[in-house]
């Protein structure tokens, strides 16, 4: 995997499937604050990620940077709040990855969620965590550079 820093606060990452040679494009930005998850867990920051992917398409994520459990399944959809720069609170839909797994989640309405991020300089997204409640992730969102360079 390939991996640059920008000058910014966005890392950018071209992955080449080895069996196909396909590449997919990532670019992520870290919570300039943590999330305060209980034992027997500890506080971690959270990464927003932009993902095009020959096998899963377009994406936009929220990931923790370690273990923790948001309250979203890979069944069923779960609600969370956006909120883009200045302009008011919204209510999305999210779901969790199709592996189970419980420390990301992926959120519907890609495009829009894309077009929110890319004109707002901060993105803030509100999460329900197991046994910790609603929670807002901050993520400084300025200068995102798509499609990512590679």
């Amino acid at each position: 995997m390939e991996s640059t820093a920008a000058p910014d606060n966005w890392t950018y990452s071209v992955e080449k499937d080895e069996m196909t040679d396909r590449k997919t494009y990532l670019a992520c930005t870290t919570s300039t604050n943590e999330v305060d998850l209980s034992a027997p867990y500890q506080p971690v920051t959270a990464k927003l990620c932009i993902r095009q992917s020959p096998k899963y398409g377009f994406d936009v994520f929220v990931a923790l940077n370690g273990d923790g459990q948001f309250m979203c399944q890979s069944f069923e959809s779960c609600r969370i709040n956006v909120r883009f720069g200045s302009r008011p609170q919204e209510r999305w839909s999210a779901i969790g990855p199709a592996d189970n797994s419980t420390n990301a989640i992926f959120l519907h309405s890609q495009k829009r969620a894309f077009a929110g991020i890319k004109d707002a300089d901060t993105t803030l997204v509100e999460a329900t965590f197991y046994d910790n409640g609603d929670q807002t992730m901050d993520f400084d969102t300025k200068g995102l550079i798509w499609p990512p360079k590679g």
